[in-house]
């Protein structure tokens, strides 16, 4: 039987992947991450700030998915459209860490009942 390692920042970037290609981000995955680098590599450091900023994008991920029964074409649409709850619009706040934070509380406080 052979053996397989697992690698980490693999198994992070194939999540925050999957997670960008059902919301229609993969196009603008590099600046979610704040990494080129990493989205080349196909490798997402899970200890630096890159790693850090997948997980929060897997975390909106989560909270849309649950808000919305995993249906993805609501599920962008929330992303895409206007939000006074975030302040913007999410696709555009998620470029940069700050934005992708402000969503992610939004949505995980909608989610919890906080908002």
């Amino acid at each position: 039987m052979a053996e397989f390692e697992i690698d980490d920042g693999t198994v992070l970037f194939k999540t925050v992947h999957n997670a960008a290609k059902k919301l229609a981000t993969v196009n603008i995955l590099s600046e979610i991450i704040g990494s080129e680098d990493a989205i080349n590599a196909k490798k997402i450091n899970t200890a630096t700030d890159e790693g850090k900023r997948g997980f929060y994008f897997i975390r909106i991920y989560r909270c849309l998915s649950a808000m919305y029964s995993g249906n993805t074409e609501h599920m962008r649409l929330w992303l895409t459209g206007y939000n006074a709850g975030t302040g913007g619009t999410p696709t555009e706040q998620i470029k940069d860490r700050e934005g992708l934070i402000t969503v992610m509380e939004y949505l995980e406080g909608m989610h919890y009942g906080k908002h």
